[in-house]
């Protein structure tokens, strides 16, 4: 695995996961986060995520993530937890399911002047994947710690990230259903 150079005052601890060096007063500019983009392009999964808390104890996770272009985002929930999504740059549908697959609700993201909702909140343990319709996405999430990966569970009708060809037929097939609620809302 090749670890490019950190983001300015930030340490890379994997591929795709950077934390604070000095992690009493964490700021970040356009130029890191134009950094963090191109950095995505070179991941195996086309992700980066800027930790702004000092690890994965921490009582509140905040984050800010990139995701290129048709990354496949696993559907999943978090048990106990919620988390809310605050785009910066990009467009993007978050999904949120019922437990047997059916779609419970699209939320249609954008940037702030986009005219789409910029921010969103999931208080409920619900199954939800993103759709990826920008270049790029730049997102802040925020949620509470500890990490636990015991708390995510994936959805078991959706296909895991190495099944590519699964995956990617997952995505088409999200696309066309989500291009026929937005038909028939408008009607």
């Amino acid at each position: 695995m090749k670890i490019s150079e950190n983001i300015k005052n930030f340490n890379k601890v994997s591929e795709e996961i950077q934390y604070p060096v000095l992690p009493e007063v964490v700021s970040v500019s356009s130029n890191e986060i134009k950094q963090l983009i191109e950095e995505s392009k070179h991941t195996d999964r086309k992700r980066m995520r800027l930790c702004t808390h000092t690890d994965p104890s921490h009582g509140l996770h905040e984050m800010l993530i990139v995701h290129e272009k048709d990354t496949y985002v696993r559907p999943h929930k978090h048990l106990g937890r919620t988390e809310s999504f605050h785009i910066i740059q990009g467009r993007t549908d978050v999904v949120v399911y019922e437990d047997d697959g059916n779609i419970r609700e699209v939320v249609q993201m954008g940037e702030y002047n986009s005219g789409y909702n910029f921010y969103y909140r999931l208080n409920q343990s619900l199954f939800h994947t993103m759709l990826i319709y920008s270049d790029h996405l730049v997102f802040q999430e925020t949620t509470s710690g500890p990490f636990d990966p015991a708390l995510t569970l994936f959805a078991p009708w959706s296909p895991a990230p190495s099944e590519t060809e699964a995956s990617g037929i997952f995505l088409k097939n999200l696309i066309k259903d989500i291009a026929n609620i937005t038909a028939s809302s408008k009607l």
